[in-house]
């Protein structure tokens, strides 16, 4: 009897030590994928091309993403790429068009659009203005 109830017992604990690891190796993972993403922002990321990185399926890569980091991967390279524009737009001369291009976006309309829904402000007014802070600066 007490060794069947030790084995159970043992069993317990190892299914809750497996759990912590993959959760332990799927924020790894992520921590990965982050820092791969945020070497190629000015590349096309396409979520095939990220999930197949992770080594995971589009779908289980989406919800594992979502679930260590709070957002979506689109959300998260969209604030990032604008984010990375946004310190260009201050420290380079090149024109909005060619900011906006290299982060892919498909425009400068859609790049303004965008860039004023997070920040507030328009990117013509951000270079202009002296003082660095955006409220959604990530």
């Amino acid at each position: 009897m007490y060794i069947e109830q030790h084995s159970r017992y043992q069993n317990k604990a190892n299914n809750i030590q497996l759990r912590y690891d993959d959760k332990q190796f799927h924020t790894t993972v992520i921590k990965d994928v982050l820092l791969w993403i945020e070497h190629d922002l000015d590349q096309s990321l396409l979520l095939d091309d990220v999930a197949n990185k992770a080594g995971y399926t589009k779908w289980y890569f989406q919800r594992l993403f979502k679930k260590v980091t709070g957002v979506t991967l689109a959300s998260y390279i969209r604030a990032r790429r604008l984010t990375k524009a946004a310190v260009e737009l201050r420290l380079t001369k090149k024109t909005i068009l060619e900011i906006a291009l290299k982060y892919q976006f498909d425009s400068q309309q859609s790049f303004t659009r965008r860039f004023k829904y997070i920040f507030k402000v328009t990117p013509s007014y951000y270079r202009r203005n002296k003082l660095w802070e955006l409220e959604a600066m990530h």
